[in-house]
């Protein structure tokens, strides 16, 4: 595949893609066998969703989530409330669970290399590091000549007043 002009931005796009990948790593790990306990950081409907399809394979599954009401901890089979840099809690979660993974995006990076310590953790947290904001993101691929959908950030209602004709607004 050869670089392309970009349709928006009418310059070359340089496609990380282009270029073969590394040969992945050999996988270090085992399929876990039902019965064993999934980990999961966040509460929310995509923790949720997990949950219940975990369970439908036979695996127990432990949430942990600041929110004492969150709705994946209603069909989990055990929650711990607790900060997701909460040290105590992330050793629970590691010494009770063969395997985490991650319910939202934004998990802090710090707790996904503390649980690596204890248990599997996927994504692995060497891989983790990745653009915490909308606008870091779309810094991220375009450097990566990713073309992505015109956008302003808006931090101030100067800033929004500036563009009046370019930016919609409520009325």
């Amino acid at each position: 595949m050869t670089d392309t002009p970009s349709r928006r931005h009418g310059r070359p796009a340089k496609l990380a893609f282009n270029e073969p990948a590394p040969a992945p790593a050999p996988l270090d790990w085992k399929p876990l066998p039902p019965g064993g306990w999934l980990g999961v950081l966040g509460g929310g409907q995509l923790g949720r969703m997990f949950c219940q399809a975990a369970q439908r394979l036979g695996y127990r599954v432990c949430v942990l989530d600041p929110d004492a009401d969150g709705i994946a901890a209603r069909v989990a089979d055990h929650q711990i409330r607790a900060d997701y840099l909460d040290d105590a809690a992330l050793v629970e979660l590691g010494t009770l669970c063969d395997a985490v993974t991650t319910g939202f995006e934004n998990v802090p990076a710090a707790a996904l290399e503390r649980l690596a310590m204890l248990t599997g953790s996927r994504p692995p947290a060497p891989r983790w590091p990745w653009p915490r904001t909308g606008v870091a993101e779309k810094a991220f691929f375009t450097g990566a000549g990713v073309p992505v959908a015109p956008c302003r950030v808006i931090e101030t209602l100067k800033t929004l007043m500036a563009c009046p004709t370019r930016c919609s607004r409520p009325s």
